[in-house]
């Protein structure tokens, strides 16, 4: 693979990365356009439902909607659902593991800064710093997703699954958020990982390129020419 079209790819996949992520952040937390559409999980009751987004969730009750004020480690309450005998001791432990679905806003930020290394990366450079650290970066993006995608299934999915062992009243279903993060947070980090390996692996020392040889090598051409011409317009005896 060439190094245009490796840069290339990279950059793709991490202007991806950050959009969708940026999606994901905003999704629920403001109602406008088609953000109240974006969201990790919609619990349905019979006549309303309930969406919840990284930082805050809104209930959906005819035409009436409210929604909690959004906050970094929101809390996930059992006891809201007004679902009797239910042992919410059960999923106490998720409670502090819930807030740390705010690792979506360091994923968010390592996807741009990976983006900011596919901008400034160039095939001819005088080290592999660049993609050293844009692998690192990736990579910790990588995790911070992962993880975060992680705690938003395990830490729904465990308790809307004991609230319906205690009624048939309550359904729920995935959101759109959370195959953002997916293909975002997972997926493109991944690429861009394994391109910024793949660049820092095919790179060469003989392509090293720096200012000075720059400026010595257009010193040397200029000489080469001036030296051309004047062969060139010299007379003949």
């Amino acid at each position: 693979m060439g190094g245009t079209l490796l840069h290339l790819s990279g950059l793709f996949v991490c202007v991806a990365a950050t959009a969708l992520l940026i999606i994901t952040n905003l999704g629920t937390t403001f109602n406008s356009s088609f953000l109240p559409n974006v969201y990790f999980v919609q619990a349905n009751f019979a006549t309303a439902y309930i969406r919840f987004g990284p930082y805050n969730a809104c209930l959906y009750n005819g035409g009436q909607v409210t929604c909690t004020a959004p906050k970094l480690a929101q809390t996930f309450d059992l006891s809201s659902f007004n679902i009797p005998n239910v042992d919410t001791s059960a999923v106490d432990a998720l409670q502090t593991a819930y807030k740390f679905i705010v690792l979506l806003i360091p994923c968010t930020v390592l996807a741009f800064l990976s983006l900011t290394g596919w901008m400034t990366i160039r095939r001819h450079r005088n080290s592999n710093r660049l993609p050293i650290f844009g692998a690192i970066g990736s990579l910790l993006g990588l995790i911070c997703g992962a993880a975060t995608l992680a705690l938003v299934i395990v830490c729904h999915q465990v308790p809307f699954n004991l609230l319906q062992s205690k009624t048939s009243a309550l359904t729920y279903q995935w959101g759109t958020s959370l195959y953002l993060l997916g293909v975002g947070g997972v997926g493109c980090m991944l690429i861009s990982f394994i391109l910024y390996v793949t660049s820092a692996i095919v790179h060469k020392p003989n392509n090293d390129y720096t200012y000075f040889q720059k400026e010595e090598d257009y010193i040397d051409m200029t000489y080469q020419s001036d030296q051309a011409q004047a062969e060139h317009h010299r007379p003949y005896y």
